[in-house]
């Protein structure tokens, strides 16, 4: 949706539908708490819902997926990141 957004010419409801994502994802009810949820980020991913595979568990790619579009959000936003 990031990048969507700043490539068609109505660009900003799918801006504004992204941060409405990653403002949930970021809620206690997806994201864990510091060194709980086997140190996974995301609470409540899911891999392979047709095959009844990976439902409602922690996913490294979730994680990263997660990770990367909080990144394209700051970067859209002129937010700087702090450096660890």
């Amino acid at each position: 949706m990031l990048d969507l957004s700043t490539k068609v010419k109505d660009g900003k409801k799918y801006a504004d539908y992204a941060e409405d994502i990653l403002k949930a994802l970021s809620s206690p009810d997806f994201l864990a708490a510091p060194g709980d949820n086997h140190y996974f980020l995301l609470k409540h991913s899911v891999g392979a819902f047709l095959y009844n595979s990976e439902i409602d568990t922690p996913l490294n790619y979730a994680d990263y997926y997660y990770l990367e579009a909080l990144k394209k959000y700051a970067a859209l936003k002129k937010i700087a990141l702090p450096l660890q």
